[in-house]
């Protein structure tokens, strides 16, 4: 009996490549319970408290699987493989958007922080302190201000 449902399952997959939308309708129940056990499997390694479900996951590799085109689905385990490799791209890509989120809040949070924060009063260096203190005529302090004396002495 597994075998015939196997079959059958191959020339639903076969029949809805071929645009039969009635093939779907009877394609979704066999399908469905496998899926929820894979992404049940792919989620068990996520951390705990993790928002997505599995019933979540399967829906959107479902509407992913159902908007796309040029399917040729060789045989059912074929319709697995590519169901479990939308499955981990789907777990990726949330992974990436709340890494990336994550980034932003930090980024806002470092940006409105030094927008509060005074800078810290700068020395002078060995240069500007030179040319203030000491009485040299206008020429020779342009000519220390050429030399790029900025180094602080301390």
């Amino acid at each position: 009996m597994e075998g015939s449902t196997t079959a059958d399952t191959t020339q639903l997959l076969r029949a809805w490549a071929d645009g039969d939308s009635g093939a779907l309708e009877q394609l979704t129940p066999r399908v469905y319970r496998e899926l929820r056990h894979l992404a049940a499997r792919l989620l068990r390694n996520e951390r705990p408290g993790y928002t997505l479900q599995s019933t979540d996951l399967v829906h959107e590799v479902y509407l992913r699987l159902v908007n796309a085109e040029e399917l040729n689905w060789q045989h059912r385990a074929h319709f697995f493989a590519v169901a479990a490799t939308l499955m981990r791209r789907i777990l990726m890509d949330r992974a990436r958007r709340k890494a990336a989120a994550k980034r932003e809040a930090i980024r806002s949070r470092s940006t409105s922080a030094k927008l509060w924060t005074s800078p810290r009063p700068r020395r002078a260096s060995w240069s500007v302190w030179m040319m203030r203190s000491m009485p040299y005529p206008r020429w020779t302090r342009a000519r220390l201000a050429s030399w790029n004396c900025d180094s602080s002495a301390d």
